[in-house]
């Protein structure tokens, strides 16, 4: 906000406390949380989060049971119908007729996380196909969270994992692709409201479900990404 006074420019009391406060959200945020290495499983392996149970008697249990990392993918092995964001108008475009994704641009990110745009460079995209099973193993019907977060951590010396954020797309309809969440579910129950409901399944008693997932990320990033299931925990690294 600001007043004109006499063709000068006074900025308000507040104006400087407000963008303080953003800069240091953005500076959180950039940041991102530390994790513990312990915190981490292996393909195969069972991820519950034992605090979550304690504290709601929710008892769902995940499984990764493979993880490839493709170039390209083949339209008759992935069903357009399974795409999360409409395929037509938000993927397509981004997709080459072998199946590899076209380059985008991105900004490097300054330390208080804003995107720095006269740095703008060209990257490719890779495909992250994850198989996951996940269980009820409590007593109660649950509305499970299907979808793991695809991040990118940093090694720390003393035994934990940062969360870094280092770019943001040019474009914002290539952020439908990148973003944290899958593009693509092969379980879609709940298509209500633009699907906005749609990484969330009821699992009853003893249910399993099993199901593909693909994330889009940038080739560089690859080997930093982890799938994390729980906040802040149930780790499991993309390996190629």
């Amino acid at each position: 906000m600001k007043i004109t006074v006499e063709e000068e420019t006074v900025s308000c009391p507040f104006e400087k406390e407000l963008a303080q406060m953003k800069e240091d959200n953005d500076l959180r945020e950039a940041q991102g949380t530390s994790v513990l290495t312990s915190s981490t499983y292996q393909i195969g392996e069972i991820i519950e989060n034992k605090e979550v149970q304690e504290a709601t008697r929710e008892k769902i249990q995940y499984q990764v049971e493979e993880i490839r990392v493709k170039d390209q993918i083949d339209m008759k092995e992935f069903s357009e119908e399974y795409f999360i964001p409409d395929f037509e108008s938000k993927i397509k475009s981004w997709l080459n007729e072998d199946g590899t994704l076209k380059e985008h641009e991105r900004y490097p990110l300054k330390e208080n996380g804003t995107p720095d745009q006269t740095n703008a460079e060209k990257v490719q995209g890779q495909f992250v196909v994850v198989h996951v099973k996940a269980k009820n193993a409590g007593e109660d019907a649950v509305d499970t969270m299907l979808a793991p977060l695809l991040y990118t951590y940093e090694q720390q010396v003393n035994n934990t994992l940062q969360q870094v954020y280092r770019y943001t797309n040019a474009s914002e309809s290539y952020q439908f692709l990148s973003g944290e969440m899958p593009v693509y579910q092969n379980i879609q129950e709940n298509t209500e409201n633009e699907k906005q409901h749609i990484f969330f399944k009821e699992l009853q008693s003893g249910e399993e479900a099993e199901y593909t997932l693909i994330y889009v990320i940038d080739k560089d990033q690859v080997q930093d990404a982890y799938l994390q299931f729980f906040e802040g925990a149930g780790l499991v690294k993309v390996e190629k």
